[in-house]
């Protein structure tokens, strides 16, 4: 077996499986009510000037994004975190050995595959995105960064399900782990950022060491959002 009969096979049974599907359409239905509720609250924004349509965009693009970026947060481990232990568990590992993949085609393929769901979903997200682009408040430049950010985050979080997935032998332990690494890598560096910002020894070390303080955030993909939005 070749690298591209894994990866083939790989993504035809990832992607004819029923839950792949129902996952990315209660993933754009998820989405799309989202914007739907909060145009609908703000129903009044055809009779806005253009700065009131700016802001309205401003506000969509917001909403979208972050919510895009929990659920990627949420799901992407699901797909690579039992992709090598669950050959195993399966017992159809010893097949994938008796093959001529080496070990790191072995992981790419997988990693690959887990991800081609994360993208997919990502590429069905742009339809919505680009409802910011009649309201104005948002450059394409701002939502192609966004999107970039979205990749970068699934291919992480993937390769942290991959090595959790290599490291432990069950797969329900190697998702709890995968699954706890990702949201502390997300929200750890918040927290302690609110804890700092709440004390006065913490604005002073913030104040004295504000090169170390931007180290805490270094690589959090919601600053790296945040830095999108206008």
């Amino acid at each position: 077996m070749t690298f591209l009969a894994l990866l083939t096979k790989e993504l035809r049974l990832r992607l004819r499986r029923e839950r792949t599907m129902w996952v990315i359409i209660i993933y754009i239905l998820l989405m799309g009510l989202l914007g739907w509720f909060y145009l609908n609250n703000n129903s009044n924004y055809s009779n806005t000037v253009n700065s009131g349509l700016s802001s309205v965009g401003a506000s969509l693009y917001t909403i979208l994004s972050l919510v895009q970026l929990i659920l990627l947060v949420l799901i992407t481990p699901s797909f690579t975190a039992t992709a090598v232990n669950g050959e195993k568990e399966r017992q159809t590992y010893d097949l994938l050995l008796c093959s001529r993949l080496s070990a790191i085609s072995l992981v790419t393929g997988k990693l690959a595959a887990g991800l081609m769901n994360a993208l997919i979903l990502i590429c069905a997200s742009i339809p919505l995105f680009s409802l910011v682009f009649f309201f104005g408040g948002i450059s394409p430049v701002q939502v192609l960064n966004a999107m970039i950010v979205f990749v970068a985050t699934a291919f992480l979080i993937g390769g942290i399900g991959i090595f959790c997935s290599t490291i432990f032998k069950r797969p329900a332990v190697s998702t709890a782990i995968a699954y706890l690494v990702s949201l502390l890598w997300m929200f750890l560096p918040l927290i302690i950022s609110i804890v700092l910002f709440s004390s006065s020894g913490g604005m002073r070390f913030l104040q004295l060491y504000p090169t170390q303080a931007r180290v805490l955030f270094a690589g959090n993909p919601l600053v790296a959002l945040t830095n999108t939005y206008p």
